[in-house]
């Protein structure tokens, strides 16, 4: 996951510095860097839907269990007459004792703690974000320091050329540099 947003950052802040002139220049602001991470996460994406079903069992723990209906035959094609036997049976749980409220309760706790999980991934990847932007700007920074300093480097080594040409310094001082 620390790849896959560091991934997205770097490519959109050097596909932004790098290029032809004609390209347009685009910029990925932090602001920008975590709705896109948040947006395209699919951990975050998966937590939030098994929030949703988790959701979705406060319902189902709230209802009264379905009536149950069974049929049943015993003794069929006997050869004596009115033998066969046909039995229907109609059954409802009756819960006392709380259990409802108690299987709410559980559902709600589960709901809580799922929830708190989105929270968390969703942190998660706002903290990962800012360090891996942090961390591009930094390396951009590095890079723009050695391109200074090679143009530095550059020019010193032409004062020492102009310098060892005019005979101030040895070619032994100028190939130190």
């Amino acid at each position: 996951m620390d790849r896959f947003i560091f991934f997205i950052i770097c490519v959109v802040f050097f596909t932004a510095t790098v290029g032809n002139a004609q390209d347009r220049v685009t910029t990925l602001s932090l602001e920008e860097a975590i709705a896109l991470a948040t947006r395209e996460n699919f951990t975050l994406r998966a937590a939030q839907f098994d929030y949703q079903a988790t959701r979705a069992n406060e319902i189902t723990a709230g209802l009264i269990p379905n009536p149950a209906l069974s049929y049943m035959a015993e003794q069929l094609g006997e050869p004596e007459k009115n033998k066969d036997q046909h039995t229907f049976i109609l059954g409802q749980v009756i819960e006392t004792g709380g259990k409802r409220g108690r299987r709410l309760d559980s559902a709600r706790a589960a709901t809580r703690v799922a929830g708190h999980t989105v929270a968390g991934i969703q942190q998660q990847i706002v903290f990962q974000t800012k360090k891996a932007y942090s961390d591009v700007l930094t390396s951009k920074a590095a890079l723009d320091l050695a391109d200074q300093n090679v143009k530095s480097l550059g020019e010193i080594e032409q004062i020492q050329r102009l310098r060892a040409n005019k005979g101030d310094i040895s070619e032994f001082e100028l190939l130190r540099i």
